[in-house]
């Protein structure tokens, strides 16, 4: 049985007149013999009831005020930024959010950041090194927006803008990748001091759909266009890039995800308090050296 069944079986049983306390368990039994493959972590990924950076905001943060605007005239609600408190630590935080309800994905571009946008998380990655507050980004992305618009108002600019940003920023940033990561519109936000993906979590230059249409001429060459981008969590720690993995559960029901939020506050706050003992100029030394060892 693959992942993408066990999850459409339990959705079609969950409105049913059923034990779904032993319905887990039997599923539990199936999923430990299962091995998962990238095409697996890539459903996962993208599965419709994941968890969104809203989830892990409110979940992380004790306390948090959001900014809108990118004081030039435009918002991009894809954007989600503002100021925050985790026990004692005031920090600026940047997410990308996809939206849950179809209206809602539309309002965010389905998670595709716009000029707008990553004008936004200039703003905030600017005020923070003022505020000398630690910068916590969240990232959930199929990738920039690609429109004719997007590109007309720079969006190329815009992104090689928030790398610069970030590359020479004063204050420590932790970035998260909680589902999708791809191209540009997750790298720009994710040139940091320690990366954390979830287990199923994906990190690459672009989808394997877009990979299998250049590559193999064939959009639908999914999954071996997942063999070959090497874009899992596992992979991403393999070489280095990727810090450290929150491992994950097979559950349709996602009420594990309390663990996962519970340990994260713990973690981004314990892993900031270690990042702030180190010099601006530490820090940044450091971000250059990790990042140009990039192969």
């Amino acid at each position: 049985m693959a992942i993408k069944d066990i999850f459409e079986n339990y959705y079609r049983k969950l409105n049913k007149d059923i034990d779904m306390q032993s319905y887990k368990k039997y599923m539990e039994n199936k999923i430990s013999n299962i091995s998962i493959s990238p095409t697996d972590r890539l459903y996962l990924a993208r599965e419709k009831n994941r968890p969104t950076s809203i989830d892990f905001l409110d979940n992380i943060l004790e306390d948090k005020l959001i900014f809108k605007g990118d004081r030039i005239g435009g918002e991009d609600s894809s954007i989600i930024s503002g100021i925050g408190r985790i026990k004692d630590l005031n920090i600026s935080f940047v997410a990308i959010e996809k939206g849950k309800t179809f209206q809602e994905k539309v309002e965010n571009n389905f998670g595709m950041v716009c000029p707008e946008g990553f004008r936004k998380a200039i703003r905030i990655f600017k005020e923070a090194e003022k505020f000398n507050r630690p910068v916590l980004t969240i990232i959930d992305t199929p990738g920039a927006n690609p429109s004719p618009k997007s590109e007309e108002n720079g969006q190329s600019q815009q992104i090689a803008n928030s790398l610069l940003t970030m590359s020479s920023l004063k204050v420590p940033i932790i970035s998260i990748i909680i589902s999708e990561g791809y191209s540009g519109g997750a790298l720009s936000l994710s040139l940091c001091d320690y990366l954390i993906m979830l287990e199923n979590a994906i990190f690459s230059i672009l989808s394997p759909e877009g990979f299998g249409s250049i590559i193999f001429r064939d959009s639908s060459k999914v999954e071996e266009a997942a063999k070959l981008l090497k874009f899992t969590a596992k992979d991403m720690k393999d070489f280095d890039i990727c810090q450290e993995i929150i491992p994950e559960k097979i559950d349709p029901s996602y009420e594990y995800y309390k663990e996962i939020f519970s340990y994260l506050q713990k973690d981004v706050y314990e892993k900031f308090k270690d990042l702030q003992k180190f010099s601006s100029v530490e820090l940044i030394e450091k971000r250059h050296e990790r990042y140009m060892n990039w192969d």
